[in-house]
């Protein structure tokens, strides 16, 4: 469905872009850590005007998840050329909605591959697509993309594929001729859509898109606007603790800043804030600000806090 809208190891793992995105990834109480992300800051898909970002949720083991992570990309761009998107010039709704296009049918011939390999662990995928002009959203399973305004409030979140939800679960029963037990996928699996869980996609009578479990994106498309403050993509034992108001509310006081004597009022004009900070590196910033990559392993940590028990993986993007 494709809508569009103006508007590994116990030790952390972080990524390193201070200004455009923070990056955190921790093991709960789980044998193995199974998440996988991804991180392009420019250069996606052979343009170097495109973003790309993904968090990837194994289960069953971290092949999926993993070969996701390094190979998505891949299989985007080379369906991309049945769709002839601008690779000169990116911008614009028709090659937003050409790269979505894009994102299903790669989606598509890469899970083929993972069920040719027959493998038996699984991963779901959130990702982000950011063009000069657009964001351009999948989601496949559980993790979440969640988009923040400027006002503090949420914008958009993504809608979780579970098999109780009634859109799913009259298609593993209906199309699929499968079942729903316990909240799970032939009382198995608790998400309705996923890549690789190729035991789940063995019935010879039906195509890929009527098996029990999918690798179907819902895609999403939205005009970048000056509105945006943040987006967040996260593992479900992020979003299995936090809601979308609780995530604004532990991000927005560490990355909106506060003015000081000598620098501009960022709430007035954040660009120059920022061009002044740079202008003079030796000035101290305000103290209620952290990097991004702080901000992101403090939200690992507070999931497990409150309880989550799986692993946490949080991805922020600042506009």
């Amino acid at each position: 469905m494709l809508s569009t809208e103006s508007t590994a190891g116990k030790e952390p793992q972080e990524g390193l872009g201070e200004d455009l995105y923070g990056l955190a990834s921790v093991q709960g109480p789980r044998p193995s850590h199974e998440d996988a992300h991804l991180v392009v800051e420019s250069g996606a898909l052979g343009m170097d005007a495109v973003s790309a970002f993904g968090v990837f949720d194994g289960f069953g083991g971290s092949e999926i998840s993993t070969m996701l992570s390094k190979t998505v990309l891949e299989e985007v761009q080379e369906a991309m050329k049945e769709y002839k998107v601008n690779t000169e010039d990116p911008s614009g709704r028709h090659n937003a909605e050409l790269i979505a296009l894009s994102m299903r049918d790669g989606f598509l011939k890469l899970d083929e591959k993972m069920v040719d390999l027959e493998a038996e662990s699984g991963s779901t995928l959130v990702m982000m697509l950011m063009t000069p002009t657009h964001l351009v959203i999948a989601n496949v399973g559980d993790s979440r993309f969640m988009l923040s305004s400027k006002n503090g409030t949420s914008m958009f979140t993504t809608k979780d594929h579970k098999p109780t939800d009634e859109k799913e679960f009259a298609r593993i029963v209906n199309t699929a001729g499968g079942f729903v037990e316990y909240g799970r996928v032939n009382g198995r699996l608790a998400v309705a859509r996923a890549f690789g869980a190729s035991y789940f996609k063995k019935d010879p009578s039906r195509g890929p898109l009527e098996q029990a479990v999918t690798p179907e994106p819902d895609l999403f498309i939205f005009e970048r606007s000056d509105l945006h403050d943040f987006a967040i993509l996260g593992s479900d034992g992020l979003w299995d603790v936090f809601s979308p108001h609780q995530i604004i509310g532990n991000v927005v006081p560490f990355i909106k800043p506060e003015p000081t004597r000598a620098a501009p009022d960022a709430k007035d004009d954040s660009e120059a804030f920022w061009a002044w900070f740079a202008a003079n590196p030796t000035a101290a910033r305000p103290s209620n600000l952290r990097n991004l990559n702080d901000v992101s392993m403090q939200l690992c940590v507070d999931s497990l806090n409150r309880g989550s028990t799986d692993n946490v993986t949080a991805l922020i993007i600042k506009f």
